[in-house]
């Protein structure tokens, strides 16, 4: 009987442990989609968009860090623009926005949503491992740190305008000329 308690408590104390790993991760991948958004609202100060009556439209591909984008941008502004946060739950429901964040589980999407974007004034932010050609900017670790992969050209592909400041936070990825 006492083995079968032993064992009982063991197995409640490793499901304990699992479960607090489990919302310790939860929770740290939760502040590092916060940090992205807090990240995307920044960039809002380092680009110019033609000028556009309305909200200022952030859409976020899929579903992945959806809710915190909302919550933290939708308190903000852009240049007296309230900040719209919607998801956009395939390419085809993309439709016009200043902003369109690409998240991990999209990456196969970029190259289409680059494409379908191109030169409709619209800042394409990827979170993927490697850089692609059109990306505008690219969040990436660098070990334990977020870094940014930053292309002048694809944000001037968009018809955007980009203050230099920008460029210099992040790892350049236009070709060398």
């Amino acid at each position: 009987m006492q083995k079968k308690v032993f064992v009982m408590k063991n197995y409640a104390a490793v499901v304990f442990v699992a479960l607090f790993s489990l919302s310790i991760i939860s929770s740290y991948a939760q502040e590092g989609e916060k940090f992205k958004a807090l990240f995307t609202y920044n960039f809002t100060n380092f680009i110019e968009w033609p000028p556009v009556s309305g909200n200022f439209v952030v859409k976020v591909l899929g579903n992945s860090p959806f809710d915190v984008y909302k919550t933290d941008l939708e308190v903000r502004s852009v240049n007296g623009q309230s900040i719209s946060v919607t998801r956009a739950a395939s390419l085809a429901a993309i439709g016009t926005c200043h902003i369109l964040y690409i998240p991990p589980d999209q990456t196969g999407s970029i190259p289409a949503a680059i494409a379908a974007l191109k030169g409709k004034s619209t800042l394409i932010i990827t979170d993927s491992p490697s850089f692609t050609t059109g990306t505008c900017i690219n969040f990436v670790m660098n070990g334990a740190n977020l870094g940014l992969q930053v292309s002048e050209l694809s944000i001037k592909g968009q018809g955007l305008k980009v203050n230099k400041q920008l460029l210099n936070m992040g790892e350049n990825m236009d070709p060398k000329q």
